[in-house]
């Protein structure tokens, strides 16, 4: 067999900027306002939704086809120099997990955050996040030979896929507008729980002088605390505990599960098809002997509260482990 990425290395470098773009858009749908939209509806033979209009004049929509499509809607009419909205359904076509579109005909109301104007959303992207980030970190604990990509590949890349964003999702009126910086931060340092000066000031660059909307490249804790207190929307937070995500709320965004739910989810599973019985499949003197649950835990106190999350869990349902390392 040749020499040559294996396929779990060719996905982490190809698909990490991808994770943190998915996760954005939902903090745009919740963050961005756009238009100031009044909904109508709307009845034909070809809709799959069906109008009735009650005395005095109030309407009702009523689903009648396919759940997958929203009821459509306009806006204002009224606005000077409206222009047709172009989004139709979902602003993916034929993909129905794609978010619905709104059709406005009236103009967004401009500036309306840090990052956010009348054309365009300031988004920031460390690229050093990507040079030598958390997809290394994961496929050194692996054991996987990773070749750093070469830095213009990651930048078309991350170029490429606003462009693809910009193309086929509806903004009303604004296009993404990327900012990739290299930072000063050591980011495999900074997933380990220091580098904390570098990650400060990396943040301060993207709230001060880039004065981004979000940042998709947050995948350490220290710059994403730093992004916080810029109060920029930060994205890709690694794994962190509920507790972690919930005081850092609402500038705190992760395509991750929480570690707490995580823990949660091993426990009561544990708990419903292992707890007390036997090791059946076990080899050697250990078949047949009552199971014993150890527990391995990262040592920080970020994962630490997962712990906890997990333990309180276990102990609900009666069982109390063996060992606990970190």
């Amino acid at each position: 067999m040749a020499d040559g990425p294996r396929i779990g290395e060719r996905l982490f470098r190809g698909y990490g900027p991808l994770i943190g773009f998915a996760a954005m858009f939902t903090a745009m749908a919740v963050f961005v306002p756009t238009v100031s939209t009044e909904v109508r509806t709307v009845s034909a033979p070809s809709e799959p939704y069906v109008t009735s209009t009650a005395p005095g004049g109030s309407t009702t929509t009523t689903l009648s086809g396919d759940p997958a499509q929203p009821p459509p809607s306009t806006g204002d009419p009224a606005v000077p120099g409206a222009a047709p909205a172009q989004c139709e359904g979902r602003q993916v076509k034929g993909d129905v997990y794609s978010p619905p579109c709104r059709r406005s005909d009236g103009k967004n109301p401009g500036a309306t955050s840090k990052g956010v104007t009348g054309d365009t959303i300031t988004v920031a992207v460390r690229l050093n996040s990507f040079k030598s980030g958390l997809t290394d970190a994961i496929a050194q604990a692996a054991g996987a030979k990773m070749q750093g990509e070469n830095e213009g590949t990651i930048r078309r890349t991350i170029s490429g896929l606003f462009d693809f964003f910009n193309k086929y999702y509806e903004f009303y009126g604004r296009k993404l507008k990327p900012v990739i910086y290299d930072g000063r931060g050591d980011v495999l340092k900074e997933l380990l729980g220091s580098g904390v000066e570098g990650a400060q000031n990396d943040a301060l660059k993207v709230g001060q002088e880039i004065k981004a909307f979000a940042d998709v490249s947050a995948i350490t804790p220290p710059y994403i605390d730093g992004l916080v207190q810029q109060k920029v929307i930060a994205i890709g937070a690694p794994y962190m505990s509920r507790k972690w995500m919930s005081a850092r709320d609402p500038f705190v965004w992760s395509p991750l599960v929480d570690c707490s739910s995580i823990a949660e989810n091993m426990s009561t599973y544990y708990l419903r098809r292992m707890a007390g019985k036997a090791a059946r499949n076990a080899g050697g003197d250990l078949a047949g002997r009552q199971r014993k649950l150890g527990i391995i835990v990262p040592n920080s106190s970020w994962y630490q509260e997962c712990l906890d999350d997990g333990l309180a869990a276990l102990k609900k349902g009666g069982v109390v482990p063996a060992s606990v390392q970190t």
